[in-house]
C-alpha cells in the first residue's frame, strides 16, 4: 500500500480524539523542575542506582514542551457534555450522535513537565528497565539507546497512559513465548507484528484524526494510517524490551506524501525495517520501502518510491536541527520549525551524496536555502542548509537517483534559487534545462527519468486528455496537449534537456 503520511484517515470513532502540538523544546534546568520531578531524582538517590538515576535525569531534562491535548466537549450553549466513545457500536452510530447533539470540542495542551506525576514516572522507569534487563536480546543496544528507543514514557503526542502494564498483561503470552523459545530477533518481530496484523490494519474513513491516539485509542479504532500503524508497534515491542524505532520521509521524491515506519537493528548491527501492523522483516532486503537490495544496488522492479532523506524520530532535543538554530522561526518550513526531535540516517537506507553548490543568487538575503523534491504538486524541503557568504551551500547525505531543486522558503511557500537536476546512482549531477534549439519526439509508456506524472499509478489510458508542462526558468509552463489513443503518448518537438510534468485534464 502506499500509505501517505499526510493523507491518512482513521475511523470516524477517533474525531473527537486530540491533535498535539509542536513547541520548542529545550533541556529543563533545574528551577524548571517541578517539586514532582525533583521526587523522582530524590527516590533514585536515596536508592543508589545510578543508571535509574541517569535515566530519571535523561527523561527530565528532555521533557519540555513535550505533552498531549485534553479534549473538552460543549453544545451550542457551551455547556459541558460527555460521551463514552467506547459506548458507540461504530463509527456511523457515533456520527449520528455527534450530529444531532451539535456537540463542539475544542483542544487544551497538557505539558508533561507541569502534570506528570512521580509515581507514574518511576513505573514507567522501572518498567523499562525490567523489560530491557529481562529481554534475550538486552545485550543487542548501549545505555545510550536504551534511554532514546525503550525507556521513554511516551512514543509520540499521545495521551500518556500506563500502556507497558497493558501490554505486558494482555500479550502475557508474547512476553513469556519470547522468553523461552529461542528465536531470533527478526522472527520475535514477525512472530509479534504477525498477531498486529491479525486485528489492526491501514484504514481510511472519512476524517482524521485530531491527535496521535494511546494504545487504547488504537484498539478501539482497529484501524489507523502509517503514523498510526507504526505507534502501535512501538508501545507493543517496547514494552516487551525491544528497542523499535521509527523512521520516516517527510516527502517521497516520486510519489506524494511522506511516510513513516518502524526500524530495528539486529544481533549483527544491521539495520532492518518494516512497516508495524501490516508487513514483516524481510530477509532477501533490509528495506521494503526502497528499491535497493542488501548491497544498496538499485533493483527496477521492487518499486517507484524514492526518497531524499530519511530521519529518525528521538526522544532527546536535538541541538543541530534548524528549529534549535535558527533564530528566524517566521521563514522556516513547518516541518522544520515544529521538529526538534530527528535525526539524519539517509546513508543507513541508501548510497548518499554531498550536494555542494554555489548559487547564481541569494537575492532575497536569505540565511538558509533548502533542498527541495516535486511532491503533491509542490517542490517541498527536506533538508537545508546555511548559505555563506560566497553564496555556497552543503546538503548532506542526500540520496541518489533523485531530481532536485534548491530554494529559499517565504510565507509558506517555496521559491526557486536554482534550476533543477538530477543526481544519478553514480553521483553525477545534471541541470534539467530545456534546449529550444534542439527538439525531439518524447514516448510516454510508463515512468520516466525526467518526467513527473500527475496520474493514478502512472497509467494513461485512451481517451484521456493530457497536458504535458515543462519547467521554464522558475515555474511550470504549458507545452503541449493531447487525447491518449492507447496506453503511451507520443508528444512532437518537445524541448530536450528540460524537465516535464504530466498531467490529466
Amino acid at each position: 500500500m502506499n500509505h501517505l503520511l499526510n493523507t491518512g484517515y482513521i475511523a470516524w470513532t477517533c474525531l473527537l480524539l486530540l491533535i498535539a502540538c509542536h513547541h520548542k523544546k529545550t533541556p529543563i534546568h533545574d528551577q524548571e523542575i517541578n517539586q514532582e520531578l525533583k521526587k523522582v531524582l530524590a527516590h533514585y538517590k536515596a536508592s543508589g542506582e545510578t543508571d535509574k538515576l541517569k535515566a530519571a535525569h535523561f527523561l527530565i531534562d528532555h521533557m519540555k514542551g513535550l505533552g498531549g491535548h485534553e479534549i473538552q466537549l460543549f453544545d451550542a450553549e457551551g455547556s459541558p457534555v460527555t460521551l463514552e466513545l467506547t459506548s458507540f457500536k461504530n463509527e456511523k452510530e457515533l456520527k449520528r450522535t455527534i450530529d444531532s447533539l451539535n456537540i463542539f470540542y475544542k483542544l487544551n495542551f497538557i505539558e508533561d513537565a507541569k502534570t506528570i506525576t512521580s509515581e507514574g514516572l518511576i513505573r514507567q522507569i522501572e518498567q523499562a528497565f525490567q523489560a530491557w534487563e529481562q529481554s534475550p536480546f538486552s545485550g543487542i543496544i548501549n545505555f545510550e539507546s536504551f534511554c532514546e528507543y525503550l525507556l521513554p514514557y511516551r512514543v509520540d503526542r499521545e495521551p500518556i497512559e500506563d500502556w507497558r502494564s497493558h501490554v505486558r498483561q494482555k500479550y502475557h503470552w508474547l512476553y513469556d513465548s519470547i522468553a523461552q523459545r529461542q528465536q531470533s530477533l527478526r522472527e520475535t518481530i514477525n512472530m509479534i507484528n504477525d498477531h498486529l496484523q491479525s486485528w489492526f490494519s491501514f484504514g481510511k474513513a472519512h476524517y482524521k484524526p485530531d491527535r496521535t491516539l494511546s494504545i487504547s485509542d488504537l484498539e478501539l479504532c482497529k484501524k489507523g494510517d502509517c503514523e498510526a500503524m507504526t505507534n502501535l508497534a512501538l508501545f507493543t515491542m517496547r514494552a516487551l524490551g525491544i528497542a523499535v524505532m521509527k523512521d520516516f520521509t517527510p516527502a517521497w521524491a516520486t510519489a506524494n506524501g511522506g511516510h513513516c515506519w518502524n526500524a530495528v537493528y539486529l544481533e549483527s548491527g544491521e539495520l532492518c525495517s518494516f512497516q508495524g501492523s501490516e508487513s514483516n522483516l524481510l530477509s532477501e532486503r533490509p528495506h521494503s520501502f526502497f528499491p535497493f537490495d542488501n548491497e544498496g544496488n538499485l533493483v527496477s522492479d521492487i518499486g517507484y518510491r524514492k526518497s531524499g532523506k530519511v530521519y529518525r524520530y528521538t526522544y532527546s532535543v536535538q541541538q543541530n536541527t534548524l528549529a534549535e538554530i535558527s533564530g528566524d522561526k517566521e521563514h522556516i518550513p513547518y516541518f522544520f520549525k515544529k521538529n526538534n526531535r530527528f535525526i539524519d540516517v539517509t546513508h543507513e537506507y541508501m548510497p548518499v551524496k554531498d550536494i555542494s553548490l554555489k548559487l547564481d543568487s541569494n537575492r532575497e538575503n536569505k540565511n538558509y536555502a533548502y533542498i527541495c523534491v516535486f511532491n503533491n504538486g509542490q517542490w517541498k524541503p527536506i533538508h537545508w542548509s546555511r548559505i555563506s557568504k560566497n553564496r555556497k551551500v552543503v546538503f548532506e547525505n542526500m540520496g541518489k537517483d533523485i531530481v532536485y531543486l534548491i530554494a529559499y522558503y517565504q510565507h509558506g511557500r517555496s521559491f526557486p534559487l536554482s534550476r533543477p537536476f538530477f543526481v544519478s546512482l553514480e553521483g553525477d549531477l545534471r541541470w534539467l534545462s530545456p534546449d529550444s534549439t534542439r527538439l525531439q519526439d518524447l514516448t510516454i509508456k510508463k515512468r520516466s527519468l525526467d518526467i513527473f506524472f500527475d496520474l493514478p499509478k502512472f497509467r494513461i489510458h485512451p481517451g484521456n486528455n493530457y497536458k504535458l508542462y515543462g519547467w521554464l526558468d522558475d515555474r511550470w509552463g504549458l507545452l503541449t496537449r493531447k487525447t491518449a489513443t492507447a496506453d503511451s503518448l507520443v508528444f512532437r518537438s518537445v524541448p530536450t534537456g528540460g524537465l516535464c510534468q504530466l498531467r490529466l485534464e
